[in-house]
């Protein structure tokens, strides 16, 4: 694991992660927590400067992302 926090684009080698805009913060959540999408939804209506990407770890995308930095057990999925 020490060897991925090295690297934090490495997903971009990986073909196994579609493309996606990586312009600026990703933050995935857990979409199936009401805790979580509410609280995305107060950052999105904070986040002024757009500064954040919010992506449901239950969407392609993000299960993806979750295989390639290893985090696949359902203990792992809650994000805050």
């Amino acid at each position: 694991m020490g060897d991925v926090m090295h690297d934090c684009y490495s997903y971009r080698r990986d073909t196994a992660v579609p493309e996606f805009a990586d312009d600026k913060a990703l933050i995935v959540f857990d979409g199936e927590c009401v805790f979580c999408s509410a609280w995305v939804q107060f950052a999105l209506n904070h986040d002024k400067a757009e500064r954040y990407r919010f992506l449901a770890a239950q969407s392609p995308l993000g299960e993806a992302l979750y295989r390639h930095y290893g985090r696949t057990d359902a203990t792992t999925r809650a994000t805050f």
